[in-house]
């Protein structure tokens, strides 16, 4: 990946690198932009910038803004809405491992610090 001095990598190089288009990386790049953790300039010096909020977030904000929140009130079943009342039979295990892998991404940055 080519990054200039001001810490903007190149979107070409970055599609190159991971073995994607420039305009579906642009794609998957827009819920990041709009979340305020990268700035994208055009031109021949321009790129994808992480700004200073993008040290902050944490593999969990990442997942929930690209794919929703992990905690729907949905049922893993049949995705209707959880009965707290009468659980399905999955819901105490699911549940467990749902907390579980949302703490685990609750303790992960995304970018590290500079």
């Amino acid at each position: 990946i080519v990054s200039a001095a001001d810490g903007t990598v190149n979107g070409a190089s970055l599609a190159d690198e991971c073995d994607t288009s420039q305009a579906y990386l642009s794609q998957c790049l827009a819920p990041m932009i709009a979340a305020g953790w990268l700035v994208s300039r055009t031109g021949p010096d321009g790129g994808y910038t992480a700004l200073p909020t993008a040290h902050k977030v944490t593999m969990l904000e990442f997942f929930e803004q690209l794919e929703g929140p992990l905690i729907d009130g949905r049922c893993v079943l049949d995705g209707s809405a959880c009965d707290a009342e009468d659980p399905c039979a999955l819901h105490p295990y699911w549940s467990s491992s749902r907390d579980f892998f949302i703490e685990s991404l609750r303790k992960v940055q995304v970018v590290e610090q500079p």
